[in-house]
């Protein structure tokens, strides 16, 4: 029967080609059109961060040790010729002293026995300590005598030399002539020693003693 429903129909082929062609230009059209398209890269986002570089350790100096000295053999001892020869008549004399040096640590007038068994020692005592009399400043304006009238009015100058003996209390003592001009002058020293002179009296280890001083006092005239 021609032109029933389930006879093909050649146009309707023809039509499903033609669709799949157009549709394979279309894909192949849009693949070429991709390909021109430009690529764009991706860049990821980068930080910068600055990080402190750390400073260079201390440098450590090493401990020098001491460098130890080696030890060296004894030199050979040379005599050295002295700058002259001595006459063949001349000759050098010395006297040691007898007494052995007492050993360290030893008290005076301790007996020790030296290490030589030389028999014990009695050290000396030592020399004691003396301190000579002197003027007392407090009495120094009472040195100078009253000027004896005789002198005085005959205008006489003159000068007295005495030795005087000192007590334990720094009064004078007694007064002993050496030299005078006159003896009116001699008379006044004597009698200004004996009641105004005042000294600090001499000591021995640090004890006042007795002791003498020789003095000497001008006579002048004013001028």
């Amino acid at each position: 029967m021609e032109g029933g429903f389930l006879t093909p129909r050649k146009s309707n082929a023809a039509s499903l080609v033609a669709v799949i062609a157009l549709h394979g230009a279309a894909l192949t059209a849009l693949a070429l059109s991709k390909m021109d398209m430009p690529i764009k890269e991706f860049i990821p986002r980068l930080t910068v961060e600055n990080i402190p570089i750390p400073p260079d350790p201390p440098k450590v100096i090493p401990e020098q040790q001491p460098q130890k000295q080696k030890a060296t053999a004894p030199s050979e001892l040379q005599a050295i010729k002295p700058p002259m020869d001595l006459p063949n008549n001349s000759s050098v004399e010395g006297k040691t002293n007898p007494d052995p040096t007492p050993p360290i640590g030893a008290m005076p007038g301790e007996k020790v026995v030296l290490p030589e068994d030389k028999g014990p020692v009695v050290l000396p005592p030592p020399a004691p300590v003396r301190v000579a009399a002197q003027i007392d400043p407090r009495y120094a304006d009472a040195l100078q005598p009253p000027y004896p009238p005789s002198e005085q009015r005959m205008s006489n100058e003159g000068k007295v030399s005495v030795r005087v003996t000192i007590g334990t209390d720094g009064r004078v003592k007694a007064v002993r002539k050496i030299s005078a001009t006159s003896d009116a002058f001699y008379k006044a020293t004597e009698r200004q020693a004996l009641t105004r002179w005042r000294f600090k009296p001499a000591a021995v280890d640090g004890k006042a003693v007795e002791s003498e001083k020789v003095m000497t006092v001008t006579f002048q005239m004013e001028r």
